[in-house]
Formats: C-alpha cells, sequence, structure tokens
C-alpha cells in the first residue's frame, strides 16, 4: 500500500514549543510520523466527545517515552510537553505526573 505524505510549516518563534518538541524525539526512522499520527487521533476523539482507556495508555507510553529520555540525558528534556496540554481528568493526570516524578 502506498503512503500518502502531507506537509505542514511551523513558525519558529510561534510554534517554538513544537519545533523543540520535534527535535527531542527518539531518532529511530518514523519517530516524528508516529508521534504526530498519535497527537492527531487524540484530538479526533477529544472532539468527538470523549476519552478512551487507549488515550490514558498513550499518556502512559508517552510519560515513559520522557523519562528514558530524561535517563539517557541526564535531566530535563527542553521544550517537553507537560501532561496538562489534555483535558483528561485530573486524577489520571496526577497519577500520569506521579509516574514521571
Amino acid at each position: 500500500m502506498a503512503s500518502v505524505t502531507k506537509s505542514f510549516s511551523l513558525d519558529p518563534q510561534r510554534d517554538a514549543d513544537v519545533v523543540a518538541w520535534i527535535d527531542n524525539l527518539p531518532t529511530y526512522r518514523g519517530a516524528l510520523s508516529e508521534a504526530i499520527l498519535r497527537a492527531i487521533r487524540r484530538e479526533i476523539r477529544t472532539r468527538q466527545g470523549g476519552h478512551s482507556i487507549g488515550d490514558a495508555l498513550e499518556l502512559v507510553l508517552d510519560k515513559l517515552n520522557r523519562i528514558e529520555g530524561r535517563i539517557q540525558t541526564g535531566g530535563h528534556i527542553e521544550g517537553e510537553p507537560e501532561a496538562q496540554d489534555t483535558d483528561l481528568p485530573p486524577d489520571i493526570l496526577g497519577a500520569l505526573d506521579e509516574l514521571a516524578g
């Protein structure tokens, strides 16, 4: 099956947080596409009216990837997205923050 390629532009000042997030993604082939697709799918589900256990699991995996990045770099990853960027219930966000803490 052929893949479909879509492109978009980023403003280096207005979108600095997104640029930093992209720059800190894992370097394996396809990491950027996977991350963007996860974000788009999460947005689609949010607009359709809710969250699922899959959404929580995706956040857990994102947190674990960031923890792994911290271990590899020895500290905070610049431009790291925060859990508060979601609209999941506070109890789930709190549990995820404890996991990352």
